[in-house]
């Protein structure tokens, strides 16, 4: 019976865990979409929608660097040659010339590390 007892609670307990994590990620991508405020002026994030001054975000996360046709990007974005991995999108987002130098990004970058990690989880979502 304490077996059958443990074993409930620990089960429970996992449970509860989880949500508690999937709360922490929607509170994150929630903060991440206001965020994207910040891109909004030059980049879409809805497939769909088409480029802006910037190319169209949606499907970012995880795929090669240049890979929308349908854009111009700059010749160093274009020859970067790796792909938007979490670690590769916070450079960038720190500091685009920093990754790719001879970018045509005209962003200063953010610095706070919690803030470009929610633009980041906002991005996955994408």
């Amino acid at each position: 019976m304490k077996k059958v007892l443990i074993s409930t609670f620990l089960l429970l307990l996992s449970g509860l865990l989880q949500a508690n994590v999937a709360f922490a990620d929607e509170a994150q991508v929630k903060k991440g979409r206001q965020l994207f405020m910040l891109c909004q002026a030059c980049h879409a994030y809805t497939e769909n929608a088409g480029m802006r001054v910037g190319p169209n975000l949606a499907g970012i996360a995880g795929s090669q660097v240049g890979h929308d046709e349908a854009y111009a990007y700059s010749a160093a974005l274009s020859g970067a040659g790796f792909k938007w991995t979490d670690d590769k999108l916070d450079a960038w987002l720190q500091s685009p010339v920093s990754v790719v130098p001879g970018t045509q990004m005209a962003f200063a970058g953010l610095q706070n590390p919690e803030q470009r990690a929610a633009l980041i989880a906002f991005l996955k979502t994408l």
